[in-house]
């Protein structure tokens, strides 16, 4: 059977906020560190289009990473995905 959206589905709202809260927070931390100067991204690496002041592309690799981590733990802790597994 393999694993499929239903094992996450179940656990919505621990994936909500385990992706949700995160993401927010390294959004807000990198915000605060380019606009203080603790670091910058250069123009040129980037593809242009910011949201919240925010290059696009570091914004979707926030919520990437913690998409892929968050969704591993999940089914990792789920206890069908063992037994689909088998």
């Amino acid at each position: 059977m393999g694993l499929r959206g239903d094992l996450l589905w179940g656990w919505r709202r621990a994936l909500l906020l385990g992706v949700g809260l995160p993401t927010l927070y390294l959004w807000l931390a990198d915000l605060y560190a380019i606009r203080t100067g603790i670091w910058w991204i250069a123009p040129e690496y980037t593809l242009g289009p910011k949201a919240l002041g925010l290059p696009l592309e570091e914004m979707v690799f926030f919520l990437a990473t913690n998409l892929a981590v968050v969704q591993g733990l999940l089914l990792a802790w789920h206890p069908e995905a063992l037994r689909r597994l088998r």
